[in-house]
């Protein structure tokens, strides 16, 4: 039986704890300002991501949200 194990030192030191991890970022309804049930979530071919809420379509650039308003409709 042969056994391998990752040897750390071969990774660089501000990615060592990222390693096998998946890159996750986590937002609240209060960062984006829209209402916390996403029913929907679409990315274009500029990487633009769009989620639709109860209330709105929100835009997110990478760097910023934007709110596109649907009155009286849940966007789904």
């Amino acid at each position: 039986m042969l056994w391998l194990w990752p040897d750390p030192s071969h990774a660089t030191p501000d990615r060592r704890n990222e390693l096998g991890s998946p890159i996750i970022q986590t937002y609240t309804p209060k960062q984006y300002h829209s209402d916390p049930q996403v029913w929907s979530a679409v990315q274009d071919r500029r990487g633009v991501l769009y989620f639709g809420t109860s209330e709105e379509v929100v835009v997110f650039d990478g760097h910023s949200w934007r709110p596109i308003a649907i009155p009286g409709r849940v966007v789904t």
